[in-house]
């Protein structure tokens, strides 16, 4: 009865926090969208041949976070950094920046490979190129100065097409909002968060938080985990914050995953590891209580300060006066 009462506050609270989402937010993130492709545009009209391009605004580009999320937009449909990297290097490391400003051969291979992939209705302009034997690209078609028409025609549909996937993006984020929420709380409360050592791999009794003592995101015997606390005794409590949109996707970010690292926790440090789901959003009854049976303990957001009161009592830190 009582997860019923909680799971439905929740889904409350995740449809307040929507309907509460400003007029605005969705246009300020198509005008960022718009703003930030209209300078690739301009970067682009000065790299010259797509075949041996002027590698300064190719750099410009790659090297600039908000300015690559655009440039993945160029392609149709818009490929994800993961794949844009695995493809055009044909490897399963991830791409550094420094491989992008000192590697000639990456640097041309990621831009050819967006402008092989281009979308060829918004941007009809831009060079056409295909690959031949070795890998090699080929210029099939060259570029041409756009028309006014063209540019807005592109804006406007690129720019609606990548805000919907940033605003849904920042949405995700919500579970990020709700673990700041418990640091402060427990900062508040008198716990104090100190540097995990080892740079933040925890694989032994001796690198556990004492007492009243928390770290931030770290590795706890091979698995991150988001918060590591401390309790007396060598106990700890790991936490896993957690913000779902729908019942179904819950399955799979508290199940699968987050029940996932409690066996694993279990198994590496016993009884003495107790893994904290911290819920916020859309949750199925049969997935939060198989979550209970996989021995997962579940907080919500809205009773933060009941958690926050247990942990304060655990480590014997006296209530501050208000």
């Amino acid at each position: 009865k009582q997860l019923a009462i909680d799971q439905q506050r929740a889904i409350d609270e995740f449809v307040d926090r929507r309907l509460a989402e400003p007029a605005s937010a969705y246009p300020e993130h198509v005008e960022r969208s718009r703003e930030r492709l209209r300078r690739v545009l301009d970067i682009l009209n000065s790299v010259g041949d797509p075949i041996y391009p002027d590698l300064r605004g190719v750099r410009a580009i790659l090297l600039e976070r908000e300015l690559l999320d655009s440039f993945r937009y160029i392609a149709g449909p818009p490929i994800s950094e993961d794949d844009l990297f695995t493809i055009a290097t044909r490897g399963p490391k991830r791409v550094k920046k420094s491989q992008v400003r000192t590697d000639d051969t990456v640097a041309t291979r990621i831009y050819q490979l967006v402008m092989m992939l281009r979308d060829l209705e918004r941007f009809p302009w831009l060079p056409t190129l295909g690959e031949r034997r070795g890998n090699r690209m080929a210029l099939l078609k060259p570029g041409r100065s756009p028309t006014r028409e063209e540019v807005e025609t592109a804006l406007f549909a690129t720019s609606i097409l990548q805000a919907a996937q940033s605003l849904a993006t920042e949405r995700r984020g919500f579970g990020r909002v709700v673990e700041r929420r418990l640091r402060d709380a427990m900062s508040k409360a008198g716990l104090v968060e100190a540097p995990a050592p080892n740079r933040g791999k925890i694989d032994d009794a001796g690198s556990i938080p004492k007492s009243g003592q928390f770290y931030g995101e770290c590795t706890f015997f091979g698995r991150k985990v988001d918060l590591l606390i401390g309790l007396p005794r060598s106990h700890v409590v790991l936490v896993e914050a957690k913000d779902s949109s729908s019942a179904l996707n819950s399955v799979k970010r508290l199940s699968n995953d987050t029940g996932a690292k409690a066996k694993r926790y279990r198994e590496a440090f016993g009884r003495n590891a107790v893994l904290v789901a911290l819920l916020s959003g859309v949750y199925h009854a049969s997935t939060l209580q198989a979550a209970q049976q996989d021995g997962l303990k579940l907080i919500w957001a809205h009773r933060l300060d009941e958690f926050v009161s247990w942990l304060r009592d655990q480590c014997g830190i006296e209530s501050r006066p208000k």
